[in-house]
C-alpha cells in the first residue's frame, strides 16, 4: 500500500502561513493502525471481523486525504506530485517484484499489469497470483491519484473550486459501487475494480476538504465515526455495506481527527506507531508472500521474515532510492531555474 507523507502546509484552521509546514504525528498513529490491522487480519485472524479488509480502507481514506491536501491545499505542482508519487512507490516495489519473480514463476501477464498498476484486473480476469494478489491496492490508488491530479489541472486552469467536483464524482463512484454490487458477482469482480476501491479514497479526500476548516467539531467525532466504521467491519454485514456506509464512516473520523481529544492524539503519535508508520509500506509489500505460505511453516517464522523483509527494503531500498530520486529531481529543476535567469 502506498504511504505517503503526513506533513502537513499550515492552511489550516491552526494558522495560515503557507510557508511553514508542520508534521501531525496522529496520522501516522492512523496509518500505523492500517498496517496493523493487516498483519492480524493475515497472520492471526479474528473469526467475526474483516480486520484485513479494513486495514485497507483505513490506507485508502488516508491516502485521500494527503492526496487532497498536496493537490487542493498545498496545490502542489503535477509535475513535483508525479515525480514525488514514483520516488515513493516504484523503487520498493519493483524491487519487491524482481524478487518475487525469482522465486516464484509469475506469468508475465501479471508482471505487465503490475508495471501500468492495472493488477486488480488481471487478477480479475487472468486468476490469481497469490504472492502479488496484493498489488491491487496499489493498482486503485495510482489510477485514483492521477484522476484527482486530472481534477486538481482542471480546477487551476479554470479557477474553480475542486471540492464540489470531488462531491459529484464520489457520488458517482459511489452509485457505481452499489450497482456493481447488486448484479451478484464474486467479490473480487466487484471491490477489486478501480471505478468501485476508488471510492474510498474519493471519500478521503471529500471528508478532509469538507471539515478541515471546521470551526467546531465536537471531539467524539472521530472516534464515534471510526468505531462505526469497525462494527460495519464485522462479517454479517454484506460488503455492500462495509464497502459504502463503513468507508464513510472511516473517512468522516480521518477527516475530522484533527478534533480529536488531546489523549487520543497522544496515543496515535506514540514512537511504536510511528516506527510502524515508517515502514508500512515496505512490510505491506512483504507481508503477501509470507502469508500465503501459512501452512507449510510456523506464522512465528513468517511473520518474523515478513517484518526482516521489510525492514531490509525500507532501509536499504525504500529510503536511500527516494532520497536519490528527489535530489537529483531538485538538482535538475534548480539547474533548470538558473538557466532561465
Amino acid at each position: 500500500m502506498n504511504m505517503n507523507d503526513t506533513t502537513f502546509p499550515t492552511a489550516t484552521p491552526m494558522t495560515h502561513n503557507n510557508d511553514v509546514k508542520f508534521h501531525r504525528p496522529e496520522l501516522d498513529g492512523w496509518r500505523a493502525t492500517a498496517i496493523i490491522f493487516v498483519m492480524i487480519g493475515h497472520f492471526t485472524p479474528i473469526p467475526k471481523v474483516d480486520l484485513g479488509k479494513a486495514g485497507v480502507q483505513l490506507f485508502f481514506v488516508l491516502s485521500g486525504l494527503l492526496m487532497a491536501n498536496l493537490l487542493f491545499v498545498k496545490r502542489e505542482p503535477i509535475g513535483v506530485f508525479l515525480k514525488r508519487r514514483i520516488s515513493r512507490v516504484w523503487p520498493a516495489l519493483f524491487a519487491f517484484l524482481f524478487i518475487i519473480c525469482l522465486t516464484y514463476p509469475v506469468p508475465a501477464v501479471h508482471i505487465a499489469a503490475t508495471f501500468v498498476f492495472v493488477q486488480n484486473y488481471a487478477t480479475i480476469y487472468f486468476g490469481h497470483m497469490r504472492q502479488i494478489d496484493h498489488l491491487w491496492s496499489l493498482s486503485v490508488e495510482e489510477w485514483t491519484y492521477l484522476f484527482l491530479g486530472a481534477i486538481a489541472i482542471c480546477a487551476r486552469a479554470r479557477n474553480y473550486p475542486a471540492f464540489p467536483v470531488l462531491v459529484v464524482a464520489t457520488i458517482v463512484l459511489m452509485i457505481n459501487e452499489l450497482v456493481q454490487g447488486s448484479r451478484g458477482q464474486d467479490y473480487y469482480s466487484i471491490y477489486w475494480r478501480t471505478d468501485v476501491a476508488g471510492v474510498a479514497i474519493l471519500s478521503g479526500a471529500v471528508a478532509f476538504m469538507a471539515l478541515r476548516e471546521a470551526k467546531s467539531l465536537p471531539s467524539w467525532l472521530p472516534i464515534v465515526a471510526g468505531a462505526c466504521g469497525m462494527i460495519l467491519s464485522f462479517r454479517h454485514f454484506p460488503d455492500v455495506i462495509k464497502y459504502s456506509a463503513g468507508t464513510i464512516c472511516f473517512a468522516i473520523s480521518i477527516g475530522s481527527l484533527h478534533a480529536a481529544p488531546v489523549w487520543m492524539c497522544r496515543i496515535l503519535s506514540i514512537t511504536p506507531l510511528s516506527w510502524c508508520a515508517n515502514i508500512s509500506y515496505s512490510l505491506y509489500l512483504w507481508q503477501q508472500p509470507y502469508f500465503k505460505a501459512i501452512g507449510h511453516y510456523p506464522k512465528s517464522l513468517l511473520l518474523a521474515g515478513a517484518i526482516t523483509s521489510a525492514l531490509a527494503s525500507y532501509y536499504l531500498i525504500e529510503q536511500p532510492a527516494r532520497r536519490f530520486l528527489n535530489e537529483r529531481w531538485a538538482q535538475r529543476s534548480r539547474f533548470l531555474r538558473s538557466g532561465a535567469q
